[in-house]
């Protein structure tokens, strides 16, 4: 099921799945979270968590790190989704690889409220994810089960069936219900050079000449929510990768920009510096935040030398100082339709209201959805890919696949970076006061390759991405 609201003025949602190289609907050779080891190109990384693990106590976390070849220039990240965790002091180290050598990363996690978390470690090389390691961490006051186990579901077709986990293993707290694979943060989509220029107040001597800087890649590792007047710290990074030429060095201009847009800091998060492919720029931040709502934040890099510019940002969901359940103003919602658009207007209500619902077992979606405007963005050969998937047993769909009518069979092989989107909107909330979004996705996703993605927007063509 779907249901779509939100705090902000006018939004839509899109959900966007990028897939590699597997069976339109399913993928074989996944790395599930609990496996012992992930490698890949001759890096391998175990994560362990000491156990027993107890509410509000810190658990021993232990990174390996092992190679069968020299790989220097390694970054290894301590992750959590959700993120209402705490970790201790160390959670990014930096380590040169030596071939037929392992090494020891540590530090602790410690959970502060019941539910099903996502623990792990990912490994980067020369600006881009590399691989990643995790454990399936399911806490309440009773005790905590580390990866417990997921039977299969009979598959049919040729078609295999992701299934949740048991019931029994999820009595903990809806958060269980819900698995995010941890992959760091991308560019924000729709923002020209001009308009990223803009946001940090900064002037060229050719602005129309300035192009995008592809390529790059970095992160905001901050808190996903926040309170007014909360005083957050993280971590930024941001590089970029030359493949025709490794050994690049560029001068750029590095900043930490929309100031003054619902957040203030007491430092100048601005840097001249030099950045070498492959090489993140690292920094650590404090944020302060001083309104309510979705906040926007970006993270900018101009290539001082070419007139390049590339950002990538976060809007983080910053709540009231006080919000009682009983002062909270809810959508109420009239439905308008024009053309293929749903248009939702909202009304106060003191209570929850749903704004749009739809199930996996309507025949007609998504193809015929009202609500989603579902495409294929893939760049190699789309028209391949054109196929309006729609139910294929009782209880999903292979929404990715839509499309035309000359499709691919199923079980066929899609290309490498096959990217659709779903977008639903816009929806006016400017009655409303606190919203939510809840998706559910079964599908046989390949570990570190098939990612799913929550954006939104308050404008139609600049997405802040929500979650991965």
């Amino acid at each position: 099921m779907k249901n779509v609201g939100r705090s902000i003025v006018v939004w839509a949602i899109m959900f966007s799945l990028v897939l590699t190289a597997c069976a339109a609907g399913g993928n074989n050779g996944s790395s599930d979270p609990g496996a012992d080891k992930t490698c890949a190109d001759g890096v391998c990384a175990e994560i362990d968590i000491a156990q027993p693990i107890i509410l509000n106590h810190p658990a021993n976390v232990t990174i390996t790190i092992s190679s069968t070849v020299d790989k220097p220039g390694l970054s290894i990240k301590l992750e959590a989704s959700p993120t209402n965790v705490t970790f201790g002091p160390n959670t990014i180290w930096q380590y040169d690889a030596v071939a037929n050598q392992s090494k020891v990363f540590n530090s602790t996690v410690t959970f502060t409220s019941s539910g099903g978390y996502l623990i792990g470690t990912e490994v980067f090389w020369k600006g881009s994810p590399l691989l990643v390691n995790q454990d399936r961490v399911v806490i309440d006051i009773s005790g905590a089960t580390i990866n417990p186990t997921i039977q299969p579901r009979p598959t049919s077709n040729g078609f295999p069936v992701a299934s949740p986990p048991p019931p029994e293993a999820l009595t903990a707290t809806a958060n269980a219900e819900a698995e995010v694979t941890i992959t760091p943060p991308q560019p924000v989509v729709g923002f020209s050079p001009r308009q990223w220029l803009e946001k940090c107040g900064w002037t060229v001597n050719q602005p129309e000449a300035l192009s995008e800087w592809p390529n790059v890649s970095g992160w905001l590792n901050i808190t996903e929510t926040s309170v007014v007047g909360e005083q957050v710290t993280g971590t930024l990074a941001i590089g970029f990768k030359d493949e025709a030429k490794p050994n690049t060095a560029i001068e750029t201009r590095i900043g930490l920009c929309s100031v003054g847009q619902g957040w203030t800091t007491d430092a100048s998060y601005e840097w001249n510096t030099e950045l070498r492919s492959g090489i993140h720029f690292e920094a650590p931040v404090s944020l302060r935040f001083n309104e309510p709502g979705d906040i926007p934040i970006f993270i900018v890099v101009l290539d001082v030398q070419n007139n390049r510019i590339a950002g990538i940002g976060r809007l983080i969901y910053v709540k009231p100082k006080e919000q009682s359940s009983a002062s909270k103003v809810t959508p109420s919602v009239v439905g308008k339709s024009s053309g293929d658009s749903q248009l939702a207007t909202l009304a106060a209500s003191p209570q929850w209201r749903t704004v749009a619902s739809e199930s996996y077992n309507s025949t007609s979606w998504p193809a015929g959805s009202p609500l989603w405007l579902v495409k294929d963005t893939t760049t190699e050969s789309p028209t391949d890919l054109d196929r309006k998937w729609g139910v294929h047993a009782a209880n999903y769909a292979a929404w990715p696949a839509a499309g035309g009518a000359a499709g691919l069979a199923y079980g066929t092989n899609y290309p490498n970076s096959y990217r659709s989107e779903m977008i639903l909107g816009p929806i006016d909330f400017r009655a409303a006061a606190q919203a939510k979004v809840n998706f559910s996705i079964f599908l046989d996703t390949k570990q570190n390759y098939d990612f799913l993605e929550l954006f939104a927007s308050n404008n139609g063509y600049g997405w802040y991405q929500k979650g991965s």
